[in-house]
């Protein structure tokens, strides 16, 4: 049975580089900045408006240089 999913609060995404990545959405989705910060650990956060929503674009953990899990292909 498939999990329904009946809101969501926030999306994170974790990326090499947040200015472009954040720029990516501002520039292909209209997503508009809220605020930019780091976070306990120094790793870059950058909030943005989308779609009603809240996507925060986020550095990888410092030592950690590509994703968790293998990606989709």
């Amino acid at each position: 049975m498939a999990v329904q999913v009946k809101s969501l609060d926030h999306i994170n995404v974790y990326v090499s580089d947040p200015d472009s990545s954040a720029q990516f959405y501002e520039d292909h989705f209209g997503a508009t900045p809220i605020n930019r910060d780091a976070n306990i650990n120094g790793n870059v956060r950058i909030f943005l408006a989308l779609a009603g929503r809240v996507l925060v674009v986020g550095s990888f953990r410092k030592g950690l240089a590509g994703p968790l899990y293998p990606l989709y292909q």
